[in-house]
């Protein structure tokens, strides 16, 4: 082994810091660390499991197409991004939509301001293949609310600022607002689906006036 190589595998075995390739996770009991977007940006999916700290600056994929990683204490940096993917709004968590099961708390220190934010990559697929396209079930009059990462301590710093949601890749056609918000027990970060408000009905004042005029 080249000195350059063993310097780059003795980086690995001690912090698990990933590439710019595509990583899927087997099993790692040391700090995994995610470095940020671009050129040198890390990538992680799979279904596996580490027990070390996990730092995203970078991309972060649950499952091959939808699953559930189970990590330790997690950081949200700025500039990470949580790509969350689902088939199927009326099915089952892991198998339908993608989950973070976070052993310790989740420190959510990305900022507010715009560069500074958490990026969340909403994703549907189709439920037969997992392919690209439209996830069944959804019903744009309904509200959806989705545990995406829940943590066994607490969720630490969370402002619905720090995350910036992109819905490009969702290809369900809707007409309201997506966001995220925390859990009454503080333990769960949520994707959050809100319908376009109603058209209100005509108040009795102008149902009055309507029935001058006739």
């Amino acid at each position: 082994m080249g000195q350059s190589e063993q310097s780059l595998q003795e980086q690995y075995d001690s912090r698990c810091v990933l590439g710019p390739e595509r990583q899927h996770l087997e099993s790692c009991r040391r700090p995994l660390t995610l470095p940020g977007q671009g050129s040198c940006g890390g990538n992680l999916s799979g279904s596996g499991t580490t027990t070390g700290d996990l730092s995203v600056a970078g991309n972060l994929t649950p499952g091959i197409s939808t699953g559930i990683l189970n990590v330790g204490y997690t950081t949200f940096l700025a500039g990470g991004k949580y790509t969350w993917e689902i088939d199927d709004f009326s099915g089952s968590v892991g198998t339908s939509w993608d989950f973070l099961n976070i052993t310790g708390n989740l420190d959510i220190t990305a900022g507010t301001g715009a560069g500074n934010q958490f990026l969340i990559d909403v994703v549907s697929l189709l439920a037969a293949t997992d392919g690209s396209g439209q996830a069944s079930n959804f019903t744009d009059s309904m509200n959806y609310s989705f545990a995406i990462a829940t943590a066994s301590g607490a969720i630490n710093n969370y402002d619905a600022g720090k995350f910036l949601i992109n819905t490009a890749v969702f290809q369900n056609a809707f007409t309201g607002t997506w966001g995220t918000s925390l859990s009454g027990d503080g333990k769960s970060l949520n994707i959050t689906s809100t319908a376009a408000t109603a058209i209100p009905e005509p108040s009795t004042g102008v149902l009055a006036l309507c029935g001058l005029v006739i």
